[in-house]
């Protein structure tokens, strides 16, 4: 793996990408999405109709990955904001120019699908970026986040010195699986995305690091399938600490009797020997804190808390 770069902060009135690398967003929502970085004081750039899907898809494989190296190598672009997730943008891995990328560096910004990009620009790229709610969410304020959400953003992207996470601030019920503290670069992201990686060249690094999960609409048996997969692989003895953020809407039909997907999580991450904090407000949700995906962070699962780590 190339050694690791952080990108540069994005500065007051710079020129950033918005993209679409999984599927489309609504017309509306890409008019929202402009309006509200515009009214924060930035020039966000949309290089094609980000509205006439193909498919499920925002756009051939061609024209996305296309889209993705377009908005690394222009000059007038600070940051590359992903408009929404989806599905697809594992379809444009073996498409893409890391060296560029890496000769490029800039914020990568979004979350669920977009695990698949995260992951290969760490593992191709040595390209720190940021699990963090998707443009049409309202990165300003303004749209569906709440005031947290939106502060850990722009703490995230501002470059300023180490922070903690505003836990509480959101009212997140946190659950500590198991005690202690670590310090590691944080990995993960969507729990089918990442396992979707799993033996492929894209896969990220496990080893000492800390494991961020989170996942939406996926049944009990589903979430135990890919635990059991990434068990299985030896990742969960890799890691030096685990992150599990939401898992929404992943229960099972009310007259099934099946386990609940938290009494999963806990079968699964009750044996693991690292401290392992549960219900971080991260994910398919509102409150969705981003962090640093390749970003060092410390978690202490006994107090609850999680901290970005810089200079």
């Amino acid at each position: 793996m190339p050694s690791r770069i952080t990108p540069p902060p994005i500065e007051p009135g710079a020129g950033v990408a918005l993209i679409a690398p999984a599927s489309s967003p609504t017309a509306e929502q890409v008019e929202f999405a402009v309006h509200n970085l515009t009214d924060a004081g930035y020039r966000p750039k949309v290089y094609r109709s980000l509205s006439e899907p193909v498919g499920y898809l925002s756009g051939t494989d061609d024209v996305r990955a296309e889209e993705i190296m377009r908005a690394f190598t222009d000059d007038d672009v600070a940051a590359v904001f992903a408009a929404r997730g989806g599905y697809g943008v594992a379809r444009l891995l073996h498409r893409l120019d890391f060296g560029v990328i890496r000769s490029n560096p800039k914020p990568l910004i979004g979350y669920s699908d977009l695990t698949a990009l995260h992951a290969a620009v760490d593992r191709h790229a040595g390209l720190a970026s940021f699990h963090s709610p998707n443009a049409i969410d309202g990165l300003c304020g303004g749209g569906k986040l709440d005031a947290p959400s939106v502060d850990a953003f722009w703490s995230a992207v501002s470059g300023r010195g180490s922070y903690d996470l505003p836990v509480e601030e959101t009212g997140a019920t946190l659950r500590t699986l198991r005690g202690g503290a670590c310090e590691g670069e944080l990995v993960g992201g969507n729990l089918a995305v990442l396992v979707g990686l799993l033996g492929t060249r894209f896969e990220p690094a496990f080893a000492g690091r800390v494991l961020l999960l989170e996942d939406l609409a996926e049944a009990p048996y589903r979430v135990d399938r890919m635990l059991a997969q990434l068990r299985l692989a030896g990742r969960l003895d890799e890691v030096a600490g685990v992150i599990l953020g939401q898992f929404t809407d992943c229960e099972a039909d009310e007259n099934d009797a099946s386990p609940t997907c938290v009494q999963v999580l806990e079968h699964y991450f009750s044996d693991v020997d690292a401290p392992i904090l549960a219900g971080f407000p991260t994910g398919h949700t509102v409150p969705n804190l981003t962090l640093p995906h390749g970003g060092r962070v410390r978690l202490d699962a006994d107090a609850g808390r999680v901290s970005v780590l810089r200079g």
